[in-house]
């Protein structure tokens, strides 16, 4: 009987645990939005919303895959909405002569977008043409306790060119590193 009761006194706690972090996820997951929102017209990816939070675009090393070329877009600034930072990958923006990137960010959609330049003295010569036009969107996802996942998708283009591209950092709750 003992053993029954001492099962029940370690049980209990942890279920009602589960059962309150299962509630706070399932709220975190579900938009505050009703559906009077949706009848209003007012959506927003997969949700009805009525007042859209703005993003955060967070700086630092983010992985980038371009057209399956693996590269490093480094965000060292977003100030004003305005961003500045480096690319690095392919032949066009070697370590050494890492691309300029500068552009914008809309912190109420989280549309990315912005332009690199070569910075390779053979490359520079050539002129803006080969610049390339990068457009995407921020989205994040909260993984696991304490880490988030942040990913930036769209597609990008230059001299009537497109291709597909994304960047992802993994950061602490508390921000990137």
């Amino acid at each position: 009987m003992n053993r029954y009761l001492v099962i029940v006194a370690l049980v209990l706690p942890l279920l009602t645990f589960f059962e309150i972090s299962q509630s706070n996820l399932s709220n975190a997951q579900t938009s505050n939005a009703t559906a009077t929102d949706c009848e209003k017209g007012v959506a927003k990816g997969l949700n009805c919303n009525v007042k859209a939070l703005p993003y955060k675009l967070e700086k630092g090393k983010w992985a980038l895959f371009v057209d399956g070329v693996n590269g490093t877009l480094n965000i060292s600034s977003v100030k004003d909405d305005k961003i500045n930072a480096t690319l690095v990958g392919g032949v066009m923006c070697p370590e050494s002569f890492p691309c300029s990137v500068g552009g914008s960010f809309d912190k109420q959609s989280g549309k990315v977008s912005f332009t690199t330049h070569p910075t390779l003295p053979t490359l520079v010569k050539i002129g803006d043409k080969l610049d390339q036009k990068y457009t995407g969107y921020l989205s994040s996802q909260v993984m696991g306790v304490d880490n988030i996942v942040h990913w930036i998708i769209g597609t990008g283009g230059s001299a009537g060119q497109e291709f597909g591209w994304f960047a992802t950092i993994a950061c602490l709750i508390n921000g990137c590193p």
